[in-house]
């Protein structure tokens, strides 16, 4: 079940195009689902934002904050009793600090770069999903990590009639600063280019500070999907 709230009632009336009266409401998608347009409703107001990027892991130096997501606010022309196909894309997770020491030939790193549960840093789903975070591999056997990037937002989008819209995810944070001043990449946010980035997106996750000592930049929020007629 999608997760969702609607309000409305018969207290706030408005006229449709076609001259008779329709019951004014609204209805806000936290996870994916669909919209039924009401009877009458001739014209929706949605505004979207994507998920937020994930904070990079700590390590020399500390992660980076992520990016905030996209949003798209219009008003869009529909019919009545139409169906939209609402996807609310998630945050990245954000990625885990770097290791204190790589074990000969990089054995102990590569066990962690390969092991997604321990890294973290994985793109967050939705309509596109967000990239996984990069990693800074060992500089020698021995020698300590830079942090995991944290992963990109997933995007948000609805399906009507008239097209598909979408607001695009947020880029994850870079990963702590390695031994010698390298830091991984952030994964980019599913359709990154689609609305307008900002301080109006939801919040990227913050860095961890500098550490080697284990745990993970924060995690994005999740994007939504809020309809008004």
């Amino acid at each position: 079940m999608p997760l969702l709230q609607r309000t409305g009632g018969m207290g706030a009336k408005g006229f449709g195009f076609n001259g008779s009266l329709y019951a004014a409401g609204s209805q806000t998608f936290t996870s994916s689902g669909s919209f039924t347009v009401p009877l009458d409703v001739f014209s929706l107001t949605i505004t979207m934002t994507g998920g937020g990027g994930g904070g990079g892991g700590g390590a020399t130096g500390n992660g980076g904050t992520a990016a905030t997501s996209y949003k798209d606010i219009r008003t869009v022309t529909v019919t009545p009793s139409e169906t939209l196909t609402i996807t609310v894309g998630a945050g990245g997770t954000g990625g885990r600090s770097g290791i204190s020491n790589c074990g000969s030939n990089a054995a102990t790193w590569q066990a962690v770069e390969n092991d997604v549960n321990d890294r973290k840093g994985q793109g967050g789903a939705g309509y596109a999903n967000g990239a996984a975070g990069g990693s800074r591999s060992c500089v020698n056997s021995f020698s300590t990590t830079g942090g995991w990037a944290g992963g990109g937002g997933g995007s948000s989008a609805y399906v009507y009639s008239g097209g598909t819209i979408i607001a695009g995810g947020g880029t994850g944070g870079v990963g702590g600063a390695d031994s010698v001043g390298f830091q991984a990449s952030g994964g980019s946010g599913g359709n990154s280019t689609s609305g307008n980035q900002g301080a109006t997106g939801v919040a990227g996750g913050a860095g961890q500070g500098a550490t080697y000592g284990g745990g993970y930049g924060t995690d994005g929020s999740a994007g939504s999907v809020a309809i008004v007629w």
